[in-house]
């Protein structure tokens, strides 16, 4: 249990977030409840069957048809900054790099 505390404390570390001792107590009962579960599916006789990539063997897709677009005025109602009929985002890399 005391190697979930760490990894707990290691995550919470990385992802800059604080947690009360009880709040870190709660989170390694659930992560070892997950990891005791994950443990009973690896126990199971998976021999018969056959490996897949995906959950659905046939994807259900509809009829793409063309229709009209909102208006752009609709569109950017609630866009927090916008320049003409563009939003404008934070710039997430400097141009230095």
């Amino acid at each position: 249990m005391e190697e979930l505390y760490s990894l707990v404390d290691h995550l919470s570390n990385l992802s800059r977030i604080k947690l009360s001792s009880e709040e870190k107590d709660l989170i390694a009962g659930q992560l070892k409840d997950i990891l005791g579960a994950a443990q009973k599916v690896q126990e199971l006789d998976t021999g018969g069957v056959p490996p897949t990539t995906h959950v659905f063997y046939q994807w259900r897709t509809r009829e793409d048809v063309p229709a009209e677009s909102l208006p752009v005025e609709e569109v950017l109602r609630n866009v927090p900054e916008r320049e003409s009929s563009l939003v404008r985002v934070p710039r997430i890399k400097s141009l230095d790099e």
